[in-house]
């Protein structure tokens, strides 16, 4: 009955019958094992999360350990995340990503989060290094972690950051080519600085704005390319 109803949505129903079908306590170990986890997952989604955490800590210490996988972990993660205990989220995700031999992208995104809660940002910036050795395109974690390296005064690791992606094609907004020009001219590097701005004028990418070319010639007078300041 808890599986009719949970096919047509029916969670409540579904979780009540899983519920008496466990305390039954009559099913082969393997069912009862399974009944038992989803209901955590059952809790979590209803957003009873200390149900949620109960139950799946009573599976924990039921289930045979050869049983216990790393999505159970991801759960658990998961649940204490919502709870906003983020060290315990942390426990849980890292076990999780150190059991599995491919760790999902969400995973360290979750991982990201507890960091950023945490205010743990050499962790953060550590967690971004893996996220952008393995999803290489996604543009948000350069971002991300030249901030954080800037926050945490490597200014020169952020500009680092930046121009990779700069040379990756993926800086593709106004606000990408500005900060990456002032990170040149922050890093006394004003040939660059000028040079990507003027690039993303004339790409379309910036505003041709009196204000950006005024700039652009800013920034060519201290390389001391004066004719291209003119």
């Amino acid at each position: 009955i808890a599986q009719v109803e949970w096919s047509r949505k029916n969670f409540d129903a579904s979780l009540k019958n899983f519920e008496l079908a466990v305390e039954l306590d009559t099913l082969p170990n393997q069912s009862h094992f399974a009944l038992m986890y989803q209901i955590a997952q059952l809790y979590f989604m209803k957003d009873r999360f200390q149900d949620a955490l109960d139950a799946l800590e009573l599976w924990f210490c039921t289930v045979p350990p050869e049983n216990i996988t790393s999505h159970a972990y991801v759960l658990k993660a998961s649940i204490n995340a919502q709870r906003k205990d983020y060290p315990e989220t942390l426990k849980a995700i890292d076990m999780a990503i150190e059991m599995d031999e491919d760790p999902k992208e969400s995973w360290y995104q979750l991982k990201l989060a507890a960091h950023y809660e945490l205010e743990q940002f050499p962790e953060a910036a550590a967690t971004l290094e893996v996220l952008i050795s393995r999803w290489p395109d996604k543009k948000a974690y350069w971002q991300q972690l030249a901030q954080i390296y800037y926050k945490l005064g490597q200014e020169d690791k952020s500009l680092a950051t930046m121009a990779l992606a700069y040379r990756k094609n993926l800086l593709d907004s106004q606000g990408d080519i500005t900060y990456l020009s002032s990170l040149y001219s922050n890093a006394d590097v004003p040939f660059k600085a000028a040079e990507v701005l003027e690039k993303g004028i004339r790409d379309g990418v910036v505003e041709p704005t009196k204000s950006h070319w005024t700039m652009v010639a800013e920034t060519w007078y201290s390389a001391e390319e004066l004719q291209k300041s003119l």
